[in-house]
């Protein structure tokens, strides 16, 4: 079991026995003790850690258990004053409990050489620095065991290298490696993100070592480790875990649930509507590449008169073709309301990137720089792109960076802020269509412009 969740157990362990036992029995003790871990966890306290010593997290802890209590105390005013009274309890146990583990912990590693296997990327002399630093500290729990690299091994390098980058996904499955440490990436950056995105989604700590630290120009943060005064950074994977990608289903599942019950009748009109003013079905069906390269049925109510070029069209602007009814649902976004039923499927998100049709995601997977791997995450009706202006015939470089960004910084929080500026972003666009959207930029790569006889995106 990795260390931050062993940790996780421990603290909920000391937090109920000083709740239970010494502070409160009861509801009380029960709020008490569920805030506190909950503050803990959206504080970042269990994140994987290099080394873990409780001198440098003591502030973050204190910080934590004292926010704990004023939400509760806050909230429950009778017993205020007893539960400040209390907060030097539940700190002392929680900080021996972790004193306690902690201890244990660098002991059975540096002792039994029980470690987690980790190969280094770049067999440089900062590689080679970062190597000795983690073979000199066994109680951190990581042994490095070879690096990843092109270029020969150092004539005075502590380990041998294993293979290059084209063969990173299999040397990780055959030796069994739990952490990725990115020392010196060197002229192959690109090509290092893309691999080390795919070894994140196989339950792989990856850290990078900042390529200044030695002139002094050290990153800081919560996300900052160090060992033998060199700093690590923790590469987040926030929507990558399994109890993440869960939360995100059952809040994708629970809203569009919701927003089904609540636009059912608007649903009816529109679709009785579309049904008497054009021959045709009510609904348009497109082939659309979700999650993981997976085909799927993007469900829409139909705008346009039928044809058979939707497939291989980028888009069409002929106000000729489109179904008396059918400028208004696009401007205001109503023809996308039937994706609640792909979200109630699970084909897709209410948040992510869009999904694109079959042949332009092959051009495009061929011509941008990561663009496949926005595939990491489930396919959303809005994003992080589409809130910024980029949709339609604007770049799609562009798109791509804001949908990785976006998968990279995943929250829930993130999801109900995307979600809030869209609602927003549609009010603009249906009474103030005019009006520049924030963050809108003009078309800059022309590598990928569509050609002229096409059109612009309907996603």
């Amino acid at each position: 079991m990795r260390p931050s969740r062993i940790i996780a157990l421990v603290d909920a362990g000391t937090v109920a026995i000083a709740t239970m036992v010494f502070i409160r029995p009861g509801p009380l003790g029960i709020a008490y003790g569920a805030t506190t871990l909950i503050v803990m966890w959206a504080s970042g306290a269990y994140r994987p850690r290099i080394f873990y010593r409780l001198s440098t997290q003591l502030p973050s802890l204190l910080a934590q258990l004292m926010v704990s209590t004023l939400v509760v105390a806050a909230l429950v005013n009778r017993h205020r004053l007893p539960l400040l009274e209390y907060l030097p309890i539940t700190a002392g146990t929680v900080i021996l409990g972790r004193l306690v583990v902690y201890r244990i912990w660098r002991s059975a590693r540096a002792r039994s050489g029980v470690q987690e296997s980790a190969l280094i990327i770049g067999a440089s002399e900062r590689g080679c620095l970062v190597a000795g630093a983690l073979l000199g500290n066994r109680g951190c729990g990581i042994a490095p065991v070879g690096f990843v690299d092109h270029n020969e091994a150092l004539d005075d390098s502590p380990l041998p290298i294993v293979g290059d980058l084209n063969q990173l996904d299999d040397t990780v499955e055959r030796m069994g490696i739990k952490h990725l440490i990115v020392a010196d990436p060197g002229e192959t950056e690109g090509a290092v993100c893309t691999r080390l995105w795919h070894c994140q989604a196989r339950d792989i700590d990856v850290w990078t070592v900042p390529t200044l630290f030695e002139r002094g120009a050290d990153p800081c943060g919560l996300a900052t480790d160090d060992l033998w005064a060199i700093p690590f950074q923790h590469c987040r994977r926030p929507g990558q875990y399994t109890g993440a990608r869960l939360v995100k289903r059952a809040f994708d599942f629970s809203v569009a649930a919701l927003m089904l019950i609540l636009t059912a009748p608007l649903l009816a009109i529109v679709a009785l509507v579309v049904r008497c003013t054009s021959p045709g079905p009510v609904f348009f069906r497109q082939k659309r590449i979700g999650q993981n390269g997976r085909e799927f049925s993007l469900l829409k109510f139909r705008t346009m008169r039928v044809n058979s070029d939707s497939d291989t069209m980028w888009s069409v602007t002929d106000e000729q073709r489109m179904t008396p009814i059918g400028q208004l649902l696009r401007r205001t976004s109503i023809d996308e309301l039937p994706q609640v039923f792909n979200v109630l499927r699970g084909d897709m998100s209410l948040v992510g990137p869009r999904p694109e049709r079959p042949h332009f995601h092959e051009n495009f997977s061929a011509t941008i720089d990561h663009y496949s791997d926005r595939l990491r995450a489930p396919v959303g009706i809005t994003g992080w792109a589409q809130i910024h202006g980029l949709r339609g015939d604007t770049s799609i470089a562009d798109r791509t960076r804001f949908d990785n960004f976006y998968i990279e910084h995943w929250s829930l929080w993130f999801d109900v802020v995307i979600m809030v500026r869209t609602i927003s972003a549609i009010v603009q666009w249906v009474f103030v269509p005019d009006a520049p959207c924030a963050g809108a930029k003009p078309r800059i790569d022309p590598v990928v412009r569509i050609p002229a006889n096409v059109g612009g995106n309907q996603s």
